[in-house]
């Protein structure tokens, strides 16, 4: 009983074989699938890796913001223009002047307002505003986030520490992490908007119709079976069309690249079957072993 015929295993057809008839458009369809699945996983990525999308590729950036409703946030640009505007005016008139003083008093109010608005809440970027606060406060060694603040924005400090080496460090260390702040926008739900849902219409649209199409074939060609029976053979297909837990379409598309010739799973399957049957084996053995004994007693 514990014998296994292995080669009755490895000749043994599989289960979903390349379709021969048509293949180039089983390719084409499978393809499209992939190319959908990797969009799916890109948005997916987008929220929690676009730091790094800033950071590599901007442009991409600049466009797919939309999509996820996120806008820049009004006070951190008012920060960084205020900054831009001093820096401006320091290599014009120099540290001493008036309009230099000016602008610092506004640099210390815009700090004031950063530490308490937390402008970074709704991007879940408060641990930036800490390690903002943070790198200021060691900077000039005063254990208060607003005073630190008041003394960086200070002519007497940036008199005395280098204005063009604190400055530099601004840009350096603390640009950086307000730049990737953002407002991301609500829906009248109460829900951050997202309008992936517009890119994937036309691939779902697309899958829905071929869906159908490929379900009235089967109908006809296997009389025995119903038009819903049809669709159902392929049950899996139906992940591509729900606008929910996208990430499932990670079943279709492995199975279409393996029918389509694509992507070899048959090392896979054969051991999966193999594990199968010599575990179901093992369990027959035991079993009739158990009742042998309990006979012959």
């Amino acid at each position: 009983m514990a014998e296994i015929n292995m080669s009755s295993l490895q000749t043994t057809q599989p289960v979903f074989r390349p379709i021969r008839r048509f293949l180039w458009l089983e390719r084409l369809i499978a393809i499209v699938v992939l190319l959908n699945f990797l969009l799916v996983l890109f948005d997916i990525s987008y929220i929690p890796w676009r730091d790094f999308y800033f950071e590599k590729t901007p442009q991409i950036v600049q466009q797919y913001d939309p999509i996820k409703g996120i806008a820049p946030h009004r006070e951190t640009v008012r920060y960084l223009a205020q900054f831009q505007q001093l820096k401006t005016q320091i290599e014009q008139t120099g540290l001493q002047s008036p309009e230099v003083e000016d602008l610092l008093a506004q640099m210390r109010q815009l700090s004031d307002e950063l530490i308490e608005d937390n402008p970074f809440a709704i991007a879940q970027k408060t641990g930036h505003l800490e390690n903002i606060k943070n790198q200021v406060r060691d900077r000039v060694r005063v254990p208060s986030a607003h005073q630190a603040f008041d003394t960086f924005w200070s002519q007497d400090y940036l008199n005395q520490a280098s204005w063009e080496r604190e400055l530099a460090f601004f840009t350096t260390n603390l640009k950086p992490s307000i730049e990737t702040n953002y407002y991301r926008g609500i829906n009248t739900q109460g829900k951050f908007i997202d309008r992936f849902w517009l890119i994937d219409l036309p691939f779902v649209a697309f899958f829905s119709l071929e869906i159908i199409i490929r379900a009235f074939f089967t109908s006809r060609q296997r009389p025995d079976l119903n038009w819903l029976e049809a669709l159902l053979r392929r049950w899996y297909d139906l992940f591509l069309l729900l606008p929910f837990w996208r990430w499932l379409r990670a079943i279709p598309v492995t199975i279409r690249l393996y029918q389509a010739g694509l992507l070899n799973l048959e090392p896979l399957r054969k051991q999966i079957k193999y594990d199968f049957v010599t575990n179901f084996a093992e369990e027959m053995t035991e079993i009739v072993g158990v009742r042998l004994i309990d006979q012959m007693q």
